[in-house]
């Protein structure tokens, strides 16, 4: 018995030893790579507590987008946010917002009973169209454009929204039976703090390989979806016809529930 507890006691001591050795070793190398300090060095300082760009799928896997992470994304049910726009059907793909400075970018679907070309689409947005005032009410620039590899319409315009003037930046993406919206919106006096990564967010939109809208694209079912109560109620809203209400909604929230969280 003692020469079995002896060998253990050498055995325990032995481990001992060596994990006490190893624990210098890696004292000696965090020592050389970060110092002394418990404050990081000046590289880690600049990317301590930075916001991360990563990429978003929308919920029917047609588009990709980029966004920092200390933006707040919603991705809201389609049910629930389909409405009717004349003879098209509206519906809120996706929104992504902050609350200091305010800044918010929606991506929203309009889907036509027929396919249309893309100038009977941008009849859409004229003066005599169902998504004339879909931009904002006072438009400052109507041009054509190419985004995300489909030819478009660029809008900068401004509104009314929740007491402030709101600066809206749209992209309309027409083909087939399919439109996209995309538009980028803050108070006109933060705009420009916020455009830099408006700008960024705008410029990744891409459709996935495939996804594209394309002049054939065949009819859609969500067209004969039926129109969720809240949205067919539209005489009681407050909301321009035309325009999404979820959008309004989102941007006169205010900063979103987590920065109200951190201010606090």
């Amino acid at each position: 018995m003692p020469v079995r507890a002896s060998r253990s006691m050498r055995f325990i001591m032995g481990l001992g030893w060596v994990t006490f050795g190893l624990g210098i070793v890696m004292f000696a190398l965090l020592f050389l790579r970060f110092g002394g300090s418990s404050v990081p060095k000046a590289k880690w300082r600049k990317r301590w507590g930075q916001p991360r760009w990563v990429t978003t799928r929308d919920p029917q896997g047609k588009f990709l987008i980029d966004y920092p992470t200390d933006w707040d994304l919603s991705t809201p049910f389609e049910r629930f946010t389909r409405h009717r726009v004349g003879s098209l059907v509206a519906v809120d793909t996706l929104a992504l917002r902050r609350g200091d400075p305010v800044g918010l970018l929606v991506v929203l679907r309009y889907v036509a009973p027929a396919p249309k070309t893309r100038a009977e689409w941008l009849k859409e947005t004229g003066p005599d169209g169902s998504l004339k005032s879909v931009f904002g009410a006072k438009p400052l620039i109507r041009e054509h454009g190419r985004l995300a590899g489909v030819d478009g319409l660029h809008v900068v315009a401004e509104d009314k929204v929740a007491d402030s003037t709101y600066h809206l930046d749209s992209w309309f993406l027409p083909a087939g039976d399919t439109a996209y919206r995309i538009t980028a919106a803050a108070p006109r006096e933060q705009f420009a703090e916020v455009e830099p990564m408006l700008r960024r967010m705008m410029s990744s939109f891409r459709f996935v390989e495939g996804k594209a809208p394309g002049e054939k694209a065949a009819r859609s079912a969500l067209w004969n979806a039926p129109i969720s109560p809240a949205a067919a109620q539209g005489s009681r809203s407050s909301v321009t016809p035309g325009q999404s209400a979820w959008a309004i909604r989102s941007t006169s929230l205010g900063p979103p529930p987590s920065m109200r969280r951190a201010a606090s």
